[in-house]
């Protein structure tokens, strides 16, 4: 593009010059006639001649630079490459790379880099003639028509016609994204308020049900107490015949007011003055089946104040009920 310019400059400057040129005839012979009509004065004889030579000085002038800028025309269209007919399949970056690689002799990495910041024309029509420059590292090209069925401009603006449209459709495709991504934000949004809703309902269940777990493993564990509890009945031998409770036939479930877990104890602590005795000298098991000192042994202290029952056979003691009559 750089020697497309070079020549409409060059262009430009020729064709004033010879506007100037033709300027300057037609004063000249305006000149002559006024020197006909003026031939009795020779006042005014005198100084139109002086300006017919200025003219002629500025005429001969002219002439050498319309000479000057031939010359240089001639040379500069000596300089611009013969245009190439375009072909079918061709674009203009591999009609440029291959100028710049092949005729220019230039290194394909050095061509590349040039190509990558040089205006090229996005398409090119079977017939067009494109001619290549390359002046002090940059490239340009001039294109014309040729024997192309339309011209390089036409061509423009059907591609910036083409380009326009596209940027519609993808404004309108941006458009509808838009609207699309904003339901789906708002149905995103209906949908965790929905989960947030079942989930603080869930939430509610859980805790329900956590403490209903809490009952039940209390109720559990209560229950597997129990299993492995021994009940009894403790009292001194004198208030036990009294109340009719010193046999097991005489009490009920309800009477049997004590318990102990054998999975955590195995011993029964007494004390004399719990009994209202002045000391502890023997302690008896109802019934009679359990055997001291095979399923149990009795530790009375040495002053008789503490006695402590030592539950050996704990699978006889087991949900068993017993009454414990201490004298």
């Amino acid at each position: 593009m750089k020697g497309a310019r070079i020549l409409m400059k060059n262009s430009l400057v020729l064709g004033l010059s010879v506007t100037l040129v033709l300027g300057s005839l037609f004063l000249v012979s305006c000149g002559g006639g006024e020197e006909g009509e003026a031939a009795g004065q020779e006042g005014e004889q005198t100084t139109e001649q002086a300006r017919i030579e200025e003219l002629q000085r500025e005429l001969s002038a002219k002439n050498d630079l319309i000479k000057q800028l031939q010359k240089e025309n001639v040379d500069l269209q000596g300089k611009v490459p013969e245009a190439m007919e375009v072909q079918a399949g061709d674009n203009h970056y591999k009609i440029a790379y291959t100028f710049l690689t092949e005729e220019k002799r230039m290194p394909e990495d050095e061509a590349k880099k040039i190509l990558k910041n040089s205006y090229l024309y996005d398409s090119l029509l079977a017939g067009f003639k494109v001619g290549n420059i390359s002046d002090e590292g940059e490239y340009s090209a001039f294109i014309s028509q040729g024997d192309a069925v339309a011209s390089p401009g036409k061509m423009k603006r059907v591609e910036d016609t083409k380009k326009e449209a596209e940027k519609v459709v993808l404004r309108n495709q941006i458009t509808l994204t838009e609207i699309e991504g904003m339901q789906h934000k708002a149905a995103c949004k209906d949908k965790m308020m929905m989960v947030r809703k079942r989930a603080g309902v869930l939430m509610e269940r859980y805790t329900v049900l956590e403490e209903d777990l809490s009952r039940y493993q209390e109720k559990a564990e209560k229950l597997n107490s129990l299993l492995n509890s021994v009940f009894y009945l403790v009292g001194n031998k004198t208030s036990l015949k009294a109340s009719g409770k010193s046999s097991l036939g005489a009490v009920g479930y309800s009477d049997f007011e004590n318990t102990l877990d054998l999975l955590q104890e195995t011993t029964i602590e007494l004390r004399a003055a719990d009994f209202t005795l002045p000391g502890i000298k023997k302690v008896e098991i109802v019934p009679k089946t359990l055997t001291e000192n095979v399923d149990y042994r009795v530790v009375i202290s040495s002053d008789g104040q503490f006695a402590t029952i030592h539950l050996l056979n704990t699978d006889k003691f087991r949900l068993a009920r017993i009454i414990i009559v201490v004298s």
